[in-house]
């Protein structure tokens, strides 16, 4: 049987490959059960696929401008720990390379399956029912792995969002260790903004 992606797959990654024989029962309907001390060549096979899924994964997430000084760029986190930073401000500057623990990975994995990543909307400023806020950033958070790929676009000045994708995109600035190509970012962001209810909220 073949292994496919799945929702899934991030608690499989989070659990680690020396628990992948049983969870990867749940992709590939091996028989295996909780207790039993045989393990079928079928999830064996698939926990070794989970494991090669874990190293294939690749995190993206990039921050844009805002009317005012918001750090602007792109993270790239690969599954073997490397990471890739590219300045939006400044475009003539080369991309840096860094690394990270596997350890560090599979951390930012397992918070994107407690995130419920997989199933988050965008969060558009033009289409947002909730609390609006003119001029700020906004940051496009996108994971792959093993051929499945979603992509959350989150505009900060619209407030449907949950407070795990903001932990999630914090996060990934955190694992890569962002500010070693930013600096202190602390007293940077929006020159100035303003907050107001959709027309469909007010009464």
């Amino acid at each position: 049987m073949e292994f496919r992606a799945h929702p899934l797959i991030f608690a499989v990654i989070a659990g680690g490959i020396e628990r992948g024989a049983f969870h990867a029962n749940v992709f590939a309907g091996g028989d295996i059960r909780s207790g039993r001390q045989d393990v079928t060549h079928l999830a064996v096979q698939n926990a070794i696929q989970v494991g090669q899924a874990f190293r294939a994964a690749v995190i993206r997430m990039e921050r844009t401008r805002c009317f005012g000084s918001c750090p602007a760029y792109i993270l790239i986190i690969y599954g073997d720990g490397r990471v890739e930073y590219i300045s939006k401000e400044d475009k003539k500057a080369a991309a840096k390379q860094g690394t990270i623990a596997p350890g560090a990975v599979k951390a930012l994995l397992a918070q994107f399956a407690s995130a419920k990543f997989l199933s988050l909307p965008d969060y558009l400023f033009e289409e947002c029912t909730c609390r609006q806020c003119t001029d700020l950033p906004s940051t496009i958070t996108e994971i792959n792995v093993q051929g499945t790929t979603h992509r959350v676009r989150h505009d900060y000045g619209c407030g449907c969002a949950p407070e795990a994708l903001f932990e999630l995109e914090s996060a990934i600035d955190k694992a890569a260790n962002v500010e070693q190509w930013t600096g202190d970012t602390s007293k940077r962001g929006p020159a100035g903004t303003t907050c107001f209810q959709p027309k469909d909220l007010k009464h």
